[in-house]
């Protein structure tokens, strides 16, 4: 089969995997032939009370076509995301998930929650004890302790026994390497869910950017210093009349940038294995100073308490005349806002650069990370039925719907050229109905959730792809060491129960001081109070929690 490409590098390290192949909707079958492939293979003998089997069904080595033969319905809360809702209103309208349809003949009841309501509204179906079959942990959702507290609570399965007998590919993939095996299970052995997964991560694909045709009407230089980053923004407000950073909501950016200058994280962090509490140290009071200063002499919006911005901002805001300098993702970089219709202004150009050091020379071991294992679909206490929906999970991570996940039909939205790397069509491309190539994109393949989700996909129609040799967001983000991250720990169930006790309270506590003393509503000498009462508040006990976890991780 021609749809090797996105196996190539792991075909070329040896790493050849067992992959179920695509018998087109035609009734493939297990290899060992006794799968049934009637109304309900749970007819075998599944248990929704530990989410295993009975063990008189034979353990699947592929997953037959198609999973049942007459049509069942699973749910499936799936947050998404703008560039998608824009285009279509529910996942079933997109062609890639049409073909999942008729080759599985599972439908999915796509519920999409509100966007920017996801937290909220995910409390909300928790509270009301009646759950999906599914549900796909992205858009900053979590279960409160994380999944294994979920699994403890009986809200989510625990699908260790349904993996092992009905996820041949899944299983597969986990022992894929020393990082897939670690960031799937907790350290007592559950495995998490089914993830949104790749070989590798994606390289930093969130950094600072700053706005080069203002630069180039000040005569600066984009800023590798705290001081010239000062300088520079000084000389936009003096001349352009702008408070030119553009702060998240909470004060701090989303991968600690300028913050990092002085040593710390937003948050966790680590020193050669010993877990920190950012907040709680000096340099985090050293940053509130100069931000506060900043802040008084009005180098940074007035309203950033109130842009609802967490990682990046919106593309409206984005283009907005009074930001210079802030944070977004690669595909808005250059001129990508122009090329997309998001701005009239043909001289905008957004440069990606490296947080900028307090001194020349000094390291920072922090940015965006990216595991090659993400957000996690877990099976739910009312999953109508835990084999199909295990089943059809397992599809997601063979090589058929990686293809059509990815980059769709062959023939209709891609083809292979002349070296049999994937090429999308005009359809894609050159939309005859006049859509940008994202919302065409959208509108033809899935988005995100659980298998195999190619990041390179991405390359083949963001416009910023052809000035790699300009300026290249992820080769400059990506420079950043990473010595400083936390890897993706588990706790304990009664460890993530006490953690979460504590740290719940403590969290909104330093984001409302964090942006108190930037704002000056908060004097900057009440820092050590602050850190005192954070110690009142139980952040030793959760940094020995924390530390605890990470020796685990690194033991495991």
């Amino acid at each position: 089969m021609k749809a090797k490409r996105i196996l190539a590098a792991l075909l070329a390290a040896g790493a050849v995997l067992s992959m179920a192949s695509c018998n087109g909707g035609n009734g493939g079958s297990s290899a060992s032939g006794s799968t049934p492939t009637g109304s309900s293979p749970a007819s075998t003998g599944s248990s929704a009370d530990n989410g295993g089997s009975s063990g008189s069904a034979e353990q699947l080595t592929e997953i037959p076509l198609p999973i049942v033969q007459e049509k069942t319905t699973l749910t499936y809360w799936f947050p998404w995301d703008a560039t998608v809702s824009n285009v279509v209103t529910n996942n079933n309208e997109v062609e890639s998930v049409k073909v999942m349809e008729e080759l599985t003949n599972v439908h999915i009841d796509y519920i999409h929650p509100t966007i920017g309501q996801e937290t909220e509204l995910f409390s909300v179906l928790l509270s009301s004890g009646d759950l999906p079959d599914m549900m796909y942990l992205s858009n900053g959702v979590q279960y409160p302790g994380g999944i294994v507290t979920g699994i403890a609570d009986g809200m989510f399965l625990n699908i260790n026994d349904l993996v092992a007998q009905y996820a041949p590919n899944f299983s597969k993939w986990r022992e894929y390497d020393e990082e897939h095996q670690k960031e799937t299970i907790s350290d007592d052995g559950l495995i998490l869910g089914f993830p949104m997964m790749n070989d590798v991560g994606e390289p930093a694909n969130l950094g600072l950017c700053i706005r080069q045709d203002y630069l180039d009407q000040i005569k600066k230089e984009v800023p590798s210093t705290l001081d010239e980053m000062h300088d520079v923004l000084l000389a936009a407000k003096d001349q352009l009349g702008i408070s030119g950073l553009l702060l998240p909501s909470k004060g701090v950016f989303f991968d600690s940038a300028l913050l990092s200058a002085y040593g710390v994280g937003k948050e966790w962090y680590q020193n050669d294995g010993t877990v920190l509490f950012g907040p709680m140290q000096e340099g985090y009071r050293d940053y509130l100073v100069m931000m506060h200063q900043w802040y008084d002499e009005g180098l940074i919006d007035p309203n950033f308490v109130s842009n609802g911005m967490n990682d990046a901002p919106t593309n409206d805001l984005l283009v907005s005349d009074d930001v210079l300098i802030t944070e977004t993702y690669w595909g808005r970089v250059v001129d990508a806002m122009v090329y997309n219709g998001v701005t009239q202004n043909e001289d905008f150009w957004l440069t990606p650069f490296a947080p900028p050091v307090k001194n020349e020379g000094d390291h920072i071991g922090i940015r965006m990370y990216n595991s090659s294992i993400l957000n996690q679909t877990v099976l739910t206490k009312d999953c109508s039925d835990p084999v199909i929906a295990t089943m059809w999970l397992d599809y997601q991570y063979t090589e058929d719907a990686m293809v059509l996940n990815n980059y769709g039909v062959e023939g209709e939205t891609f083809y292979y050229d002349e070296k049999g790397d994937f090429q999308f069509t005009d359809l894609i491309m050159k939309n005859p109905d006049g859509r940008t190539t994202t919302d065409a994109n959208r509108l033809y393949v899935r988005r995100n959730g659980s298998g195999w989700i190619d990041y390179k996909r991405q390359w083949l129609t963001n416009p910023t792809v052809k000035h790699k040799d300009e300026v290249w967001a992820y080769d400059i983000w990506n420079a950043v060491p990473t010595d400083w991250i936390i890897p993706s720990i588990t706790m304990t169930t009664d460890e993530s129960s006490e953690f979460q006790s504590i740290y719940a309270d403590i969290k909104t506590y330093v984001e409302e001081t964090t942006v108190g003393m930037i704002m000056g509503t908060t004097p900057i000498d009440q820092f050590d109070a602050f850190v005192g009462q954070l110690k009142e508040m139980g952040i030793e006990r959760a940094i020995e929690i924390e530390q605890a976890a990470l020796d685990r991780y690194y033991a495991r």
